[in-house]
């Protein structure tokens, strides 16, 4: 086995290893698991349908008519332009990061997450793996050295 097999072949396991937490993952999971009509039903909003969307009055501003419309995925208002998806609409409505509105869409809908523990148990995973490989490329550019000195030394002697 050659050294750039190897360090392809450590390339592929350390991606693997690095998506084991990805918190890009944990939004789409919650996306596609939790449908904006859904939240914003549990947040107290009684959405009107007309033609083929739904409407509520706009949270976002002072709104006397349902001016928010909410498509399969995405929601517009048409009289502030405000606009997003389901964990825009809660880190609006709830003055939340993303990432706050994540976890409360999660824990509002009972969706387990990955927690902090299990955040950095992947973290020293990676961390753990990056040290083995730089100790089997450091002893396996030795060991070649060594080799490609002991051949030379043969070599000279056979002569």
């Amino acid at each position: 086995m050659d050294k750039n097999t190897i360090e392809k072949s450590m390339a592929n396991k350390k991606n693997k290893l690095n998506t084991s937490y990805n918190i890009s993952n944990n939004f789409k999971y919650v996306k596609s698991n939790i449908s904006l009509l859904q939240a914003i039903e549990l947040y107290g909003f009684m959405p009107v349908k007309k033609g083929s969307h739904y409407f509520i009055v706009c949270p976002f501003h002072a709104d006397k008519n349902p001016s928010l419309a909410i498509y399969e995925d995405v929601y517009h208002c048409f009289g502030c332009q405000a606009h997003g998806d389901v964990i825009d609409f809660v880190s609006r409505y709830f003055n939340l990061t993303p990432s706050e509105a994540l976890e409360k869409l999660a824990q509002d809908f009972g969706i387990a997450l990955p927690n902090e523990r299990q955040k950095r148990n992947s973290k020293d995973k990676l961390l753990r793996y990056e040290m083995m490989t730089s100790y089997i490329k450091n002893t396996f550019a030795n060991t070649m050295k060594y080799m490609t000195t002991y051949v030379s030394l043969i070599s000279y002697t056979q002569k």
